[in-house]
Order: structure tokens, then sequence, then C-alpha cells
């Protein structure tokens, strides 16, 4: 039944919401007393403008934004029987390097940069995004699972880092450090054809967690310089 409700997402997508409900019936028979923490993704909001917190309404507008909705939904059906909190990131990068087509954008321009001399984006890069680390994603993790109270049970976390950029800004960043580190010259090309993407200004609020302790300690600069280094092979 779970299969056909299904069929009309990517078999991927599908395959991700299929395995959270599979995670999720086990821990409620094996864990009860236990807290169980679903990461989800900015994606939920939709088009994002403004302020965001989350308070704001849950807009998806494709199916891969929907997959994200239904792992929340899932943990929600489950509350009677788990200590859950959602956490919604903003975009991740960090490592380790992943060799899948889902790779975060930042480790895929920094990928690029390494491995061609030169970065090919699929837009103008006018888009604007939020970034966390992925080290400090974890610090997010830690903190919830050892609050363990009323102030993150069935609770929603927006999870951010401090710097809300162009995808071209991030581009030349990562252009220019690696330009400076390395002596190399990189390219950036933007196809004739790239789509436009412009965005809406907009703030990933994350005081809610930030209120439990929640301090992003990595910068934008240092994360992308870990990845250089582990791609450089240290």
């Amino acid at each position: 039944t779970m299969t056909r409700k299904l069929s009309g997402i990517r078999p991927n997508q599908a395959w991700e919401v299929k395995k959270l409900i599979g995670e999720i019936t086990k821990f409620t028979g094996n864990h009860s007393d236990d807290t169980l923490a679903n990461k989800a993704l900015k994606q939920v909001y939709g088009k994002i403008k403004g302020d965001i917190t989350e308070k704001n309404l849950t807009e998806p507008s494709n199916d891969y934004e929907i997959t994200k909705l239904l792992g929340e939904l899932y943990c929600k059906q489950f509350n009677k029987k788990i200590d859950y909190t959602i956490l919604r990131l903003s975009n991740i990068y960090g490592l380790p390097i992943l060799d899948d087509r889902w790779n975060p954008v930042i480790n895929d321009l920094c990928k690029q940069c390494h491995e061609n001399r030169k970065i090919i984006l699929n837009s103008k890069g006018e888009q604007k995004a939020n970034f966390v680390n992925i080290d400090d994603f974890d610090q997010a993790i830690n903190i919830i699972l050892n609050e363990k109270s009323e102030k993150t049970k069935g609770e929603i976390f927006n999870v951010g880092g401090h710097e809300t950029i162009s995808i071209l800004e991030i581009a030349n960043m990562i252009t220019n450090l690696y330009e400076k580190t390395y002596k190399k010259d990189i390219k950036i090309i933007i196809p004739k054809d790239a789509e436009d993407k412009r965005s809406f200004d907009f703030n990933y609020n994350f005081n809610k967690i930030n209120n439990l302790g929640y301090i992003p300690k990595v910068s934008l600069k240092e994360g992308i310089m870990n990845i250089f280094r582990e791609l450089e092979g240290g």
C-alpha cells in the first residue's frame, strides 16, 4: 500500500521516505523512552522570502520537497510512542566528501575547482542560500539529544549558519581561496542558456535553537578550506 501511494514520487525519493518509515516503526517498538531526531530541510517552506521561522507555512512545491514534509508528518504520527524533535536544516556542506549526485552545492563547487580547474554553474548564480557546516549540524543534534526536556519534545528547530549569500558569490569565494592557496587559476563558467533562478532576500531565523546554546562555529571560509585540504590529500 505504501509503495502504491508513493508511486508518483521519484524512486530514490520514495525509498528515502519508506526508509524513514521503517526506522520510525522499528524505533517505536524498541526505544519507547528514547528521543528520535529527524533531519528535515528548509525545502519544506517552499519559496522563501523575508524572515523564515519555524512558524512559517510549509508550502512544498515539488516531489522532493514533499518527501521532506512527509518525514515530519510520520514523526508526528508516532508522537505518542516516541519523543521526537525535527531539525530543519538550511544548505548543509562539509566533510566527508560524498561521491553521489546529491552532493551539497559547496562540496560540488570545491570538487569542480580541484578536479577541473574551473567551475560550471547550472544557473546564473543569483539565487541566495544560507549555508551550515556539517560540524555545526552535529552540534545542533548534540544539543537536542542532551536537552531531553519539554523544550525540545515534539518541537521544530531551524538550523542554519551566519552567512546567506548568492551561489555566484560562493563560487567567487571558492575560486579566490583556491587561487590564493594553491596558486592556480580557476575559471567560473556561466552557460549562455543558464537558468535564471533569482530568489528573494530572506533571513533563515534560528533564534529558537540559538536560545538552547546553538552558535554556528565554522565560517564558510574555514569550511571551504577544510574541503580543499581533504581533496588535496590533507
